[in-house]
C-alpha cells in the first residue's frame, strides 16, 4: 500500500498576480500622474471689483500643480471688447499686468485689470468684455494661457463669465 502525502496550504497563484499587477500599475500610473500635473495651467478666480472702483477687476491665478513651479509667468489683461456711449466701441486693448515672477506648487498671485485706465475719459461704459492672457515654463516648456471672457453690463452692473455667441 502506498500512502498519499498529506500537502500543507498552498501560496494561491492570485496572490501573487494580485501583487505583480500592482506593481505594473504604479509604474504605469506614476508617471502619467508627473506629466498631467507638470501639464496644468493657472486656475482662475472669479474676478472680483469694489463698488467704488467697478473697472478695477481683481482676478486671483493659482498654480494647481502639487510638484511644479510654474515659472516666468507674466500675465496680461485684454479688454476684449468695451461699447461706450455714442457707440463707440474698443477692441483688443492690452495692459501688461506684471513682471516675470515665479509661482510655487500651491501658490497664488492677484492681478488688478486696469480697465479703468483703458477707458479713461472716454465716456460711460454700456457694456465691457476682458480676459487675461498669460505665459509661463514647466519643467523649462514655455506654454501659454487665457482664461475665460468677463463681461460687465450697464443693465446689472456686475461681472460675469461670458460666453460669446458664435
Amino acid at each position: 500500500m502506498t500512502r498519499r502525502r498529506e500537502k500543507g496550504p498552498q501560496p494561491r497563484p492570485k496572490a501573487r498576480l494580485s501583487w505583480r499587477a500592482l506593481v505594473v500599475t504604479a509604474i504605469l500610473l506614476v508617471p502619467g500622474a508627473l506629466i498631467y500635473d507638470a501639464l496644468r495651467v493657472p486656475q482662475m478666480q472669479a474676478p472680483t471689483a469694489s463698488a467704488d472702483r467697478p473697472f478695477r477687476v481683481h482676478f486671483r491665478l493659482k498654480n494647481p500643480s502639487l510638484l511644479f513651479t510654474m515659472s516666468g509667468i507674466r500675465v496680461t489683461c485684454v479688454t476684449q471688447d468695451a461699447e461706450l456711449e455714442q457707440h463707440l466701441h474698443l477692441k483688443d486693448i492690452t495692459s501688461a499686468l506684471s513682471a516675470t515672477v515665479d509661482v510655487k506648487p500651491g501658490m497664488s498671485l492677484g492681478y488688478a485689470c486696469p480697465v479703468d485706465r483703458v477707458l479713461a475719459g472716454l465716456g460711460a461704459p454700456r457694456n465691457i468684455t476682458v480676459s487675461l492672457k498669460g505665459s509661463f515654463a514647466t519643467l523649462g516648456k514655455d506654454r501659454q494661457f487665457e482664461t475665460a471672457q468677463f463681461r460687465w453690463g450697464a443693465k446689472e452692473p456686475v461681472w460675469k463669465e461670458w460666453i460669446a455667441a458664435r
